[in-house]
């Protein structure tokens, strides 16, 4: 399992996201005032993924709200290898998944967010090593808030 940290909730201190290969998405995140404690929230896996594998955590949809991608192993049978998961505030509990990659592939792997295209919007790298695709890039359709086209 591959582990993400970064400011998901917006106070300034980074949190900790940790998918587990047969649960479900770890959130970890430190009060800013009691720095030495974690408050642990439990994400349930979206039906029709795999396994957890790797988080990252960005605005994926230029929102102004981190969002968490997700990559999992075991996407057999139709499941689903990477998605991303959204909500509308920083505060709000409720997350929504959104499919990715489609259920091409049973392991994706570490998976990293970089405007690779240098359009404005975060893109998801990851890499696969049983189907022989290699490193995948999953380009971001987003149009990014005053980004020029």
């Amino acid at each position: 399992m591959f582990l993400a940290y970064d400011d998901l909730d917006g106070d300034g201190l980074d949190d900790i996201i940790v998918p587990t290969r047969n649960g479900p998405i770890l959130v970890f995140q430190r009060p800013a005032d009691t720095p030495t404690d974690w408050n642990l929230t439990r994400i349930p896996m979206p039906l029709n993924t795999g396994t957890g594998k790797s988080a990252a955590i960005g605005d994926v949809n230029n929102d102004g709200v981190n969002d968490i991608v997700v990559t999992c192993e075991n996407a057999r049978d139709g499941r689903i290898g990477v998605f991303y998961l959204t909500r509308t505030s920083t505060t709000d509990e409720t997350w929504t998944p959104h499919n990715i990659g489609g259920p091409t592939g049973v392991k994706y792997d570490l998976v990293r967010l970089i405007d690779l295209d240098e359009d404005g919007d975060l893109d998801a790298l990851t890499c696969e090593e049983t189907e022989g695709l290699g490193v995948i890039w999953y380009e971001n359709p987003t149009i990014s808030r005053g980004a020029a086209r």
